[in-house]
């Protein structure tokens, strides 16, 4: 048995001025219990996503492949 804890404060990040993607997150959290049983065999995952669009909401700023500078939190 696993307990599955997630958790994201996203509007700490993003700004309310960015019209462009701040309607598309906000903060959530999810609590979900995981229990294996033999009698159903393997479990498989889909999360359905290509990312093919990735960059119309892609803040190329922050994390280690680009850190923050001066640029990136101009608004």
């Amino acid at each position: 048995r696993a307990l599955l804890l997630d958790g994201e404060t996203r509007s700490k990040v993003y700004s309310p001025k960015d019209r462009r993607s701040a309607f598309l997150f906000g903060d959530g959290g999810v609590a979900a219990l995981i229990e294996r049983n033999p009698k159903f065999g393997e479990s498989f995952f889909s999360l359905n996503s290509d990312g093919s669009r990735g960059d119309l909401i892609k803040i190329n700023g922050g994390g280690y492949r680009m850190p923050s500078s001066v640029e990136t939190l101009k608004e």
